[in-house]
C-alpha cells in the first residue's frame, strides 16, 4: 500500500503534512435528498472544486438530530427510559455507499453497516471507547439486554438521553474511512471531482429499546460533509502548475471493500455459496463473515451483535485451493472455538502493519468473542495458490453442528487491492485490472 510519509505529487498524487501553508476544514451539503435523511433516500455529496487540495484522509460526516418518540409531536423521552442507540449505530443509518471520483466509481459498497462493523471490530484498539469512540458511539456492549448491567448501552443512552439539555439531541462525527477505503491512508487529492452517494436504512435496525418502551424514531437537522482543504506550500504549488502544463500519469493504491449479505437456509448443516469472481489483479485479500440470528424489522433485536452460529469449521476456497488448508473443528458450547480466535488477531496484524498501531489489542476477548462479537476472519494475503485463468473465484464453505434453523443471515466483508491510474492535468482516470498494465511509463 502508499505509503503517506513518502507522498509526492509526482509518484503519489498526495502532499505530505510538512509542505502545506494552511489547512482548514471546509463544509459540504447535501446536494440530491433530503437534509432530514427519511428512510431508503439517497444523500448525495458533490464536491466540484477541482482546484481545492482536499485531505480525505481526515473527512468526516457530521449528523445532527434527536431520538423520539414515534408518536405525534415528537415526544421526547425521559431520563429512566430504556432507550439508546445501538453499538457504532452511524454507519447502521446506511444501507449502501458508493464513491466516485471524475466520473468513475470506485467504490460501491453494499451492507456498508456490515462491512464498517466487522472490521472495525476487529481493527480498533480496545482503548478506542476511552477516547473519540463516543463521537460517533463506538462504545461496545457487555452483554445483550437493555439493562444497567449492560455498560455500553447504559453509557450510550445516558449520553443520548440524559446529557443533553433536549432529550434525545445528538451530534455525531463519523470518519469516513469507516465508510471507504479510498479515505483510508490518501492524503491529498486535487485536480478531480468527488462525489459521495449514501443510501439510508430503516431506523429499526438504529434504535435499541426495552420492553416497556415505546418505539423510537430519528429526526434530523444536518446532514454535513467535512473535509479538510490544504493551502499547499508555493514549491509544491509550482510542481502542481508543471503537471498541469506537462501531464504525467501516478499511481494510487488502495483497499477496495465490498460486502453482501445472503439468507442460510433453514434445516442444513453444509452452506456454500460464491462471494464474488475478481481479475486476478482485484481477488480477496482479507475476508470477514458475520451471522445474525433474528427479525428483520424489531427495535429490540440488537443489530451489533452477531452470532456464531454454531459453526463447526468455515473455509474459503479460491479457485481450487482451500484457506485453511487443515481447518480446525470448533464446539461452541465447550467453549472451544476452534482457531477462529487467534485468525482474527493475525488478520489485525497483517492489516495494520505498522508494530505501534497493534501493540494495543482490540475489544475482542475469548468471551465477548462467543457470545457478542464472534467476526470470523481469513487473511488470504500470503497464501499460495494456483490460478489457471485471469480471474479468482471466491467461495465460502461453512459446516454447523447442528442443522440450522429459521432465520439465520451471513454477512461477508472483504477488501481487494484496487490501483487507480490518476493525471496531474485531471484527465479521466484509470481503474488497473491487467497485470500488463502496471508497467511505468
Amino acid at each position: 500500500m502508499n505509503n503517506p510519509a513518502i507522498y509526492s505529487i509526482e509518484d503519489a498524487g498526495g502532499i505530505p503534512y510538512p509542505e502545506t501553508e494552511s489547512y482548514q476544514f471546509d463544509r459540504w451539503f447535501t446536494t440530491v435528498g433530503l437534509t432530514d435523511a427519511s428512510e431508503f433516500k439517497s444523500i448525495r455529496f458533490s464536491m466540484r472544486q477541482e482546484n481545492l487540495l482536499l485531505h480525505w484522509r481526515y473527512s468526516y460526516l457530521e449528523i445532527h438530530g434527536q431520538l423520539v418518540k414515534n408518536v405525534a409531536q415528537n415526544t421526547p423521552y425521559a431520563n429512566d427510559e430504556k432507550i439508546a442507540l445501538i453499538f457504532n449505530a452511524i454507519p447502521h443509518l446506511f444501507s449502501n455507499g458508493k464513491l466516485s471520483v471524475g466520473t468513475r466509481t470506485i467504490e460501491n459498497v453494499n451492507v456498508i453497516v456490515h462491512v464498517s462493523s466487522m472490521m472495525y471490530y476487529v481493527l480498533f484498539p480496545c482503548s478506542k471507547e476511552k477516547g473519540n469512540g463516543l463521537q460517533y458511539l463506538w462504545i461496545p456492549d457487555t452483554d445483550n439486554t437493555t439493562t444497567d448491567a449492560n455498560k455500553g448501552f447504559e453509557i450510550r443512552r445516558k449520553y443520548i438521553i440524559n446529557s443533553p439539555h433536549t432529550k434525545g439531541m445528538f451530534k455525531f462525527r463519523i470518519p469516513m474511512m469507516m465508510f471507504f477505503g479510498f479515505m483510508e491512508n490518501f492524503v491529498a487529492l486535487k485536480g478531480y471531482p468527488v462525489e459521495i452517494e449514501l443510501v439510508r436504512g430503516p431506523d429499526h435496525s438504529v434504535i435499541l429499546r426495552g420492553d416497556s418502551v415505546d418505539q423510537g424514531k430519528l429526526v434530523f437537522k444536518d446532514l454535513l460533509l467535512n473535509v479538510p482543504v490544504v493551502d499547499p506550500s508555493k514549491s509544491v504549488t509550482l510542481t502542481s502548475l508543471r503537471g498541469i502544463s506537462n501531464p504525467k500519469p501516478y499511481m494510487f493504491s488502495f483497499r477496495r471493500r465490498s460486502g453482501l449479505y445472503a439468507p442460510v437456509p433453514p434445516n442444513v448443516q453444509d452452506f456454500q455459496f460464491t462471494i464474488t469472481t475478481e481479475s486476478f489483479v482485484e481477488r480477496p485479500q482479507m475476508i470477514w463473515v458475520g451471522f445474525q440470528i433474528g427479525a428483520t424489522v424489531d427495535q429490540k433485536f440488537n443489530y451489533a451483535l452477531y452470532s456464531h452460529a454454531n459453526v463447526e469449521t468455515m473455509t474459503i476456497k479460491m479457485n481450487n485451493t482451500q484457506f485453511p488448508a487443515k481447518p480446525i473443528k470448533a464446539n461452541w458450547t465447550e467453549n472451544d472455538n476452534g482457531f477462529f480466535y487467534e485468525m482474527q488477531k493475525h488478520l489485525r496484524e497483517n492489516y495494520l502493519q505498522y508494530p505501534g498501531t497493534y501493540n494495543e489489542g482490540n475489544m475482542l476477548n475469548p468471551v465477548n468473542f462467543k457470545d457478542l462479537y464472534p467476526i470470523y476472519c481469513f487473511d488470504v494475503t500470503k497464501q499460495e495458490y494456483k490460478v489457471g485463468s485471469k480471474t479468482v473465484t471466491c467461495e465460502l464453505h461453512v459446516h454447523f453442528n447442528n442443522q440450522t434453523g429459521a432465520g439465520l443471515k451471513v454477512f461477508v466483508a472483504w477488501y481487494s487491492d484496487r490501483t487507480c491510474e490518476l493525471f496531474t492535468d485531471g484527465k479521466e482516470l484509470n481503474i488497473k485490472t491487467e497485470t500488463e498494465s502496471f508497467i511505468s511509463h
